[in-house]
């Protein structure tokens, strides 16, 4: 098979397995309408950490935790070290701190596992390129996003990825 039909078949196979993984987890507040019977809406928030002047989205989600259903913690880049690894930004007991409060607010919590912020985006692209191309990276990578929704209870996963075609 050709490298790009690989790599294209790779990203649609990870993303059906992580599809069926958030689809097995809680139960999704169903939303009651007499006169047909909808799928119920789900409503994301990007979640971030406080940065600078800026508060973070801990007090958004304690405020309006109702008008949600699912958070996404920007915690997580690729190790342009360690092909396959993760670099997180926040510690365990902040992770722990975060999910279970989420959870306990009826929430899911998806992990979300970026490309960005390296020295320029090519070197981005490259890092998450190297993952797809090598099936010992593929892997460690896929290994690791198992080690970390089974400890940190995760209900799914957002890979945001620019990548080199």
């Amino acid at each position: 098979m050709e490298k790009s039909g690989y790599r294209s078949f790779t990203i649609m196979a990870i993303s059906i397995a992580m599809l069926l993984m958030s689809s097995c987890s809680q139960s999704q507040k169903i939303e009651k309408n007499s006169s047909t019977n909808k799928t119920p809406r789900e409503v994301l928030g990007f979640y971030t950490e406080k940065e600078g002047t800026y508060p973070g989205s801990q007090p958004i989600v304690n405020s309006h935790f109702n008008s949600l259903s699912i958070i996404a913690p920007f915690w997580y880049k690729l190790d342009d070290q360690r092909p396959g690894s993760l670099i997180d930004s926040v510690t365990a007991d902040h992770k722990k701190k975060v999910i279970q409060s989420a959870h306990k607010k009826h929430l899911k919590v998806y992990m979300v596992v970026h490309n960005l912020f390296y020295e320029t985006v090519e070197k981005g692209k490259q890092v998450a390129s190297n993952v797809l191309d090598h099936d010992n990276d593929r892997h460690v990578f896929i290994q690791n996003i198992r080690n970390e929704i089974n400890q940190f209870n995760y209900d799914g996963i957002i890979l945001t990825w620019k990548i080199c075609m």
